[in-house]
């Protein structure tokens, strides 16, 4: 009797192993796709904010700026290059 008994409560511990294992692993690939869901997310958004800050800081956001502050461009011909002279 005390055998069948062990082995009962054996087999139910075992059981009791198995399933705390199956549910542990349900809840890890629930958060594991939780987290890839969050990283698409927050991949996206930094796509997002690459271009924003291309917008305000390409060469038309540059030029509409100096332009508003009343520079202009110059003709590419008329630019002079100074070279440092060396002294030794």
């Amino acid at each position: 009797m005390k055998k069948v008994l062990s082995l009962i409560l054996a087999v139910g511990v075992l059981f009791f192993i198995i399933s705390f294992l199956r549910i542990q692993k349900e809840k890890s690939g629930q958060r594991i796709a939780q987290l890839m869901e969050d990283i698409a997310f927050k991949e996206a958004r930094n796509q997002y904010l690459d271009y924003k800050v291309g917008i305000y800081t390409g060469p038309q956001a540059v030029i509409e700026k100096a332009k508003a502050q009343g520079l202009v461009a110059i003709d590419p011909t008329k630019v002079i290059v100074l070279e440092e002279k060396d002294e030794h």
